[in-house]
């Protein structure tokens, strides 16, 4: 029997030493929970600052400075309209040659893909255009 009583004495101090570890991992475990927990708060929780309603008197020099008897002065409102000079382009441009193009189609081409009619002037397109032709130097 003194062998058995030996593991049982061994046994309670492993027990006794595992009891004191767990003890101490949880307590540390519980104060990393609360680090964490306080860091958490001052970086996204309420901020307690409150400021001091002297500081905002600091930033009122205008209103400070400010003379209230002082007349405001009156506003003009000017409006007017603007002449739109029409027919300046026609007129710069009306000593220019003109050059008419019409594009034709032959007789025999003009017949409809789908009926076989004759075909007809459906729009005009009317373009103006400047040709601007400079000289280099070289």
């Amino acid at each position: 029997m003194p062998a058995n009583t030996a593991t049982i004495d061994e046994r309670k101090q492993e027990n006794a030493l595992l009891k004191q570890q767990n003890a101490e991992l949880t307590a540390k475990l519980n104060w990393f929970e609360e680090q964490f927990r306080l860091s958490q708060h001052q970086r996204f929780g309420r901020s307690s600052e409150q400021t001091n309603p002297e500081q905002l008197s600091l930033f009122n020099e205008a209103e400070v400075e400010a003379k209230p008897e002082l007349a405001k002065p009156t506003v003009e409102e000017i409006t007017y309209t603007r002449r739109k000079k029409s027919g300046h382009r026609e007129a710069m441009l009306k000593d220019l040659p003109v050059e008419t193009i019409e594009y034709r189609l032959p007789e025999e081409k003009q017949v409809c893909s789908c009926c076989g009619g004759k075909l007809h002037e459906m729009s005009t397109e009317i373009r103006q255009e400047l040709k601007i032709i400079g000289t280099r130097s070289s």
